[in-house]
């Protein structure tokens, strides 16, 4: 739907521009839900952009199966990339499927990012 949606909106130049990434591949490269893929991942992703010293913005849609231990995992992951946005100056939106995340998880989130957007 975001690349009909885009391809509508944007001319060649710009839709070359755009990378899409499956969150799953990003999220699961190492077969289950890890927070290092993030940070083997990304920086790999960015590098030619950054070193350009273009503007990168990114989407992401944070989806996990259902695993006990990956709700703590997001905290921690938050936190870490937090880091990496940072030091890339990445402008980055992370997003979530609102029924999937607990008041707790909720709170821990709000610790590591700038804004809550509710639709």
């Amino acid at each position: 739907m975001i690349k009909k949606s885009l391809t509508e909106k944007l001319n060649n130049n710009c839709l070359e521009k755009v990378m899409f990434v499956n969150n799953y591949d990003f999220y699961y490269a190492k077969g289950d839900f890890r927070v290092n893929s993030i940070f083997d991942y990304l920086p790999n992703l960015i590098e030619e952009y950054s070193e350009h010293k273009l503007a990168v913005r990114s989407w992401a849609h944070v989806e996990w199966r259902d695993e006990p231990e990956v709700r703590g995992k997001l905290s921690v992951s938050e936190k870490e990339a937090d880091l990496i946005v940072a030091k890339t100056k990445l402008l980055s939106v992370c997003a979530y499927d609102s029924e999937r995340v607990s008041h707790e998880l909720k709170e821990s989130l709000l610790l590591c990012h700038n804004f809550l957007i509710n639709e």
